[in-house]
């Protein structure tokens, strides 16, 4: 069955704004901003960006929505294929994973368990380092 690359761009500009917007919170928060200063300032000194703090931290909040999106789709093609031995994204088993996952930690939020399922993954081999760390 062919993709239809623009409805899938389409459904997917409204959870990347939605990312960009919680991620640029989130890197307000005076902890996240001092560590993101300090890579900026390294990424300036080592000439591989001339913007601005504020224009550099928005366009890393972007790429990394980005890297969120894509990750949460490779999770789905190893579950379509078969290639992970427990469904955490869709399928059957999923939602019950997300579950016991919540009963256990009901004080994480959606983001923990998704970290989750990527430290999982990055113990397989040649997942190791796209998931690490």
């Amino acid at each position: 069955m062919p993709v239809d690359s623009a409805a899938l761009l389409k459904g997917l500009k409204p959870i990347l704004k939605g990312l960009d917007a919680d991620l640029l919170k989130r890197a307000k928060d005076p902890g996240v901003e001092a560590a993101m200063r300090v890579s900026w300032k390294q990424e300036r000194d080592a000439s591989r960006t001339g913007d601005a703090f504020g224009t550099w931290r928005r366009r890393r909040c972007h790429q990394v929505s980005i890297a969120w999106i894509l990750s949460v789709v490779f999770v789905r093609t190893l579950e379509d294929r078969g290639l992970i031995a427990h469904k955490r994204i869709a399928g059957e088993g999923a939602a019950d994973s997300e579950s016991q996952f919540f009963t256990m930690a009901p004080y994480l939020t959606a983001r923990d368990y998704l970290l989750f399922v990527f430290r999982e993954l990055a113990s397989l081999p040649g997942a190791a380092d796209l998931f690490d760390a």
